[in-house]
């Protein structure tokens, strides 16, 4: 062989080894760092607990969030969990589930997020289950609850560049045709004494 084809042929294999760390990854914008999402969803509490202190409602006592990830190998073997995002399909034996317990924020707290209407949907969604339960019964007959567990589905957009830059959006109607279950995350809030 000539040097520029052996030139040539060393070019392509260190470019598909350095590009094979990703290889397992899924596409730009179909994955998401866990710590991005995991602001979101700091940033989407905060801004429930800032809505219903206002009322006389039971406090925010525990949060577990579920998500659906995929590792990709890093350089130098390494490897990094991604969450999956909407429009993402990976095989169950890609899949990685992590489960987090979290100390719910201060409703003091400063929001990391410059544009609040990204958290905006998950956070209206857990307002709504808890005044649905806290207005529930009659007027004559009201029922009061000390404790209450909101679990709800989600999905994560992440923009188009695979940016740091996502939405989080519970499943609605509008979406389910587009969702895989590789790509459903879960939240589940706890509010008040909740006795399991």
């Amino acid at each position: 062989m000539n040097t520029a084809r052996v030139a040539l042929l060393v070019g392509l294999l260190l470019s598909v080894a350095i590009a094979s760390p990703q290889a397992n990854a899924l596409e730009p914008g179909r994955a998401v760092a866990i710590q991005t999402v995991l602001t979101a969803v700091r940033d989407a509490l905060i801004g429930v607990q800032k809505t219903l202190r206002r009322d006389d409602y039971p406090p925010l006592t525990a949060v577990t969030l579920t998500l659906q990830t995929t590792v990709a190998k890093q350089v130098g073997g390494g490897i990094k969990l991604w969450v999956v995002a909407l429009g993402a399909k990976a095989e169950k034996s890609e899949l990685q589930e992590i489960t987090i317990q979290l100390t719910p924020p201060s409703p003091n707290s400063p929001r990391n997020l410059t544009d609040e209407n990204l958290t905006s949907a998950l956070e209206s969604a857990i307002v709504s289950a808890v005044e649905g339960a806290q207005n529930a019964g009659s007027p004559g007959l009201p029922l009061a609850f000390t404790g209450l567990q909101v679990s709800i589905s989600f999905v994560v957009k992440s923009n188009a560049g695979g940016g740091a830059k996502i939405e989080i959006l519970p499943i609605s109607a509008d979406l389910s045709g587009e969702i895989s279950d590789s790509a459903t995350q879960n939240i589940k809030v706890v509010f008040g004494a909740l006795k399991q």
